[in-house]
């Protein structure tokens, strides 16, 4: 996808250089091949450290919701509170510095790789005494700002602070978890975050704190054990890959690897794989001993009231229902008398007792299911292509059964205590209170094959996660099992258009009734059929206490194509051309029907397919559809007149080029599929499984990948093209400009949310005259700056970037593109928290309740991978 926002020349061929994607230089896609084996081993040997979120290899800086709340319990004064935000702004500025120097430096130089993918001897120790010495300078970052906010705060509060200063160093350590080859990732457990301090007596409190800090010293000790560990294997492990990226340089296109080769060649990596793991497994052993112990005598400590609720808290992973509270509630809205619920309280609490033992065997049946995935299998198979295991869970899933069984135990329990209330509308009648507790990691599966082009063209993500009892498809459904239907303001605005007067309007909800309700009537038929093949799949495993992977994996695959929208063009063309005959001027209706093509084309293939542009730079400006911006907006007349002119020729080419991205992504999807076999095994524990990839389909999709990027380059450029000529030709061009960027980069021109905080403020009763005037030149102030941070997040993408040699510089290319456009946003939401700090500091404790407390908004997921 183009990454450049102005654009004069567009691409006048698919032989033109210019619309060629990054990766794929004058002599195409020659170089996948001979650098493909190595990164598709290091990748699959990850993609559950990927799906479960996977550590960079450097810590990010202390941002200021984290700051802040680790300092509650010290309990800072709103003076220290605005002093320690003032050093945290010099913090954020001296590690944006070193981001932009020695990090940027460094990523270059490795690709984003960390040296692994270099054949010289003696990279590992290079590549390892670089990194050392960053994180060394984060640590010194760190070190000067706590020393300044200790400068800060009273005798009394230091211990706390030390606390603080603890954690940030954990955090630093397990930065080294990012690849899953190395032993094991390691758990990000902190209990002080779980425990509700306030609730403890005077007298639990002192003895929790002390048996929690030397528990904190004995966990920072041995992650610095395993940190040295890690580095120690890394050198080995960079060398030993350096071997196997010199034996597979010779190969090509033209020259391939026979089977045999790529045999020896993964044979080569399993076995340095399985070296390293062993050297640091010592050390993950003694963390996971130390958590577990941790955990089990915090449990003892804490008051029964609250072990339950922080344990859970605490292994917020277990993937462990938990109906029990809503049963209790649906027996009190049943009408259950006083003794009964005394009854069912002790039920309640013989359960959590139950309970807490069980959570913390969870975390350590987790760990042994991920030791399992660590040691996975891959294979090259007869005709030159890759399988591999898939992670079965064992250990996991026998933990869930027994937890099951107590689970529901209890609730046949409190059921019997309330009969005139069968059990399962119990529950029922317990919802809408809390969500149901239920967390799902249980299963993930990450695949990324090549990349190439600007948009990560080269990239195959393949997702399947089930949780515990639950449907492992109905996140799938609501998107791959409608047909889009023609909305509202389609006919609002060809009713304006045509100048319809009632009885052509008439007419023309008419038309509309008649296609909705055939394109209803698809939905149902084929939706209805997709749900039960649904169902279908869904008590072949629950017939199955232990479902294999394979078979999720299988049905998974079958689950992400959309149902047929066959039929559809016949009703559009029907509706349309009925539009037609209500008016003198066909040319009226064109624009949009070329609107609707546009529309069902971007829509195109499924989520194979899709998920490219989730591993993609967030640039849709092949999707944005000027047409329907405009018709949109609250521009006047003479400016959408003005802008209809300039899209005149646009209309026509942008709506031929989304039909020819409709067609690749269709077949690219075909592909996709092809490319990936799952074979559905027993072994005598009732799992297995494994999945082939398919190396010359893989090839087949990296071409088709770079054709249809070609194609949305092409249509960026056309768009980008038409939209700088509206913008000329209009009254407000900033205003159009910014209805651009929404619609071009809506990942990063998002709504913001902190306007409807400002919002709030103002509109809070009893506001004095400088109250107002103070939140409102703190919005003007807010507003100036989050779009500046915008802009410039937006300019990395209108930045031209030089054409990369192969796909690998490609796919760091986008990473880097993306990590930069991370950081803006980063720093956008730093400045905006602490504006809404000094929002709040304007408001009385009576008005800021009043306006909901103008709590923080959530953060905005990253968009780069780690890396």
């Amino acid at each position: 996808m183009l990454r450049g926002a102005v654009v004069d020349n567009l691409c006048q061929s698919e032989d033109d250089d210019r619309c060629r994607p990054l990766g794929m230089g004058a002599t195409g896609g020659s170089t996948m091949l001979r650098s493909l084996v190595i990164p598709a081993c290091l990748l699959l040997t990850t993609m559950a450290a990927i799906a479960q979120g996977m550590g960079s290899q450097f810590a990010e800086p202390i941002s200021w919701p984290t700051l802040r709340d680790q300092l509650v319990l010290i309990a800072p004064s709103d003076v220290q509170l605005d002093r320690i935000a003032s050093e945290h702004d010099a913090y954020l500025a001296d590690f944006t510095t070193l981001r932009d120097g020695d990090i940027a430096a460094f990523l270059k130089d490795t690709k984003g790789m960390g040296g692994m993918m270099s054949d010289a001897p003696d990279e590992g120790r290079r590549t390892v005494a670089k990194v050392a010495g960053i994180r060394r300078n984060i640590a010194d970052l760190d070190d000067a700002m706590f020393a300044r906010i200790a400068a800060i705060l009273g005798e009394t509060q230091q211990a706390g602070l030390d606390r603080v200063k603890g954690r940030r160093q954990r955090d630093r350590l397990r930065t080294r978890r990012g690849f899953g080859i190395m032993g094991g990732a390691v758990s990000k457990i902190e209990p002080r975050d779980a425990i509700d301090w306030a609730s403890l007596s005077d007298a639990d409190r002192p003895t929790v704190e002390a048996t929690l800090s030397d528990w904190e010293d004995g966990y920072t000790s041995r992650l610095k054990s395993w940190a040295t560990a890690q580095d120690l294997a890394l050198v080995d492990f960079i060398a030993a890959i350096g071997e196997l990226v010199a034996q597979q340089s010779s190969f090509s296109e033209e020259s391939p690897p026979d089977p045999e080769q790529m045999a020896e060649l993964i044979n080569s990596f399993q076995l340095a794989q399985q070296k390293v793991q062993a050297s640091v497994q010592p050390q993950v052993n003694q963390l996971q001993h130390h958590i577990s112990g941790g955990l089990e005598s915090l449990a003892e400590m804490l008051p029964a009231e609250q072990r339950f609720a922080a344990i859970r808290k605490m292994i917020p992973t277990s993937g462990l229902r938990n109906r029990v509270s809503k049963a209790i509630r649906g027996a009190r809205r049943a009408g259950a008398d006083d003794s009964t619920i005394v009854e069912i309280e002790q039920i309640e609490a013989e359960w959590e007792v139950d309970a807490v033992p069980l959570m913390i065997e969870s975390m350590s049946a987790g760990w042994k299911d991920d030791a399992a995935r660590d040691e996975m299998v891959m294979e090259t198979t007869a005709d030159g292509g890759m399988t591999f295991d898939l992670p079965t869970r064992e250990h996991s899933q026998t933990l869930r059964t027994r937890w099951n069984a107590r689970h529901d135990a209890a609730i046949d329990d409190i059921a019997a205590l309330v009969p005139e209330v069968d059990k399962k509308s119990l529950v029922a009648m317990g919802a809408g209170e809390e969500s149901e507790e239920s967390h799902s990691v249980e299963s993930s599966t990450t695949v990324i094959i090549g990349s190439s082009g600007d948009d990560e063209e080269g990239a195959v993500v393949v997702s399947s996660s089930v949780s515990s009892g639950r449907d492992p498809f109905s996140g799938l459904d609501s998107g791959l099992t409608t047909i889009p239907s023609i909305q509202q303001p389609v006919l609002d605005g060809l009713a304006q258009d045509l100048r319809l007067d009632d009885a052509g309007r008439s007419s023309l909800e008419a038309l509309h009734a008649d296609h909705e309700s055939a394109r209803m009537a698809m939905e149902t038929e084929r939706g209805d059929a997709r749900r039960a093949l649904r169902e279908e799949m869904m008590q072949t495993f629950m017939a199955d206490e232990k479902p294999d992977q394979a078979t999720q994996m299988k049905y998974g695959l079958i689950m992400m194509q959309p149902i047929s929208r066959e039929g559809l063009d016949e009703l559009d063309a029907a509706f349309f051309g009925g539009a037609t005959a209500l008016t003198d001027d066909p040319e009226l209706v064109e624009p949009w029907r070329l609107s609707r093509v546009r529309e069902l084309s971007h829509l195109a293939g499924g989520m194979m397919s899709a998920s490219i542009d989730m591993i993609g730079v967030p640039d849709n400006r092949w999707k944005a559809d000027l047409f329907m911006m405009i018709e949109r907006s609250d521009m006047d007349d003479a400016d959408r007149h003005a802008a209809d002119n300039e899209m005149m020729d646009w209309h026509a080419a942008a709506t031929s080029l989304a039909v020819e991205i409709k067609q690749a992504n269709d077949t690219l999807d075909a592909a996709m599929q092809a490319m990936m076999k799952v074979e559905v095994s027993k072994d005598s524990e009732g799992n297995g499984g494994k999945m082939e990839i398919d190396f010359a389909a893989a090839m087949e999709v990296e071409k088709l990948q770079q054709a249809a990027t070609k194609k949305r380059t092409a249509l960026s450029r056309l768009t980008q093209h038409t939209a700088n000529r509206i913008r000329e030709a209009v009254s407000d061009p900033q205003a159009f400009h910014l209805i651009w960027i929404e619609h071009a980069f809506p990942n990063i021109a998002t709504t913001d949310e902190y306007s409807k905080r400002y919002h709030d403020a103002a509109n809070t009763p009893d506001l004095t005259d400088e109250q107002r005037g103070s939140i409102a030149m703190l919005r003007a102030e807010h507003d100036e700056a989050w779009w500046l941070e915008t802009e410039a997040a937006v300019a990395i993408l209108a930045a031209e970037q030089d054409e990369a040699q192969d796909q690998n510089e490609a796919f760091f290319q986008a990473q880097q593109i993306k990590q930069e456009i991370d950081r803006h946003i980063f720093a956008r939401r730093e400045a905006a928290l602490k504006r809404l700090e000094r929002l709040r500091g304007i408001l009385t404790e009576q008005q800021l309740a009043a306006a909901g407390g103008l709590t923080d908004p959530l953060a905005p997921q990253t968009l780069a991978l780690p890396y």
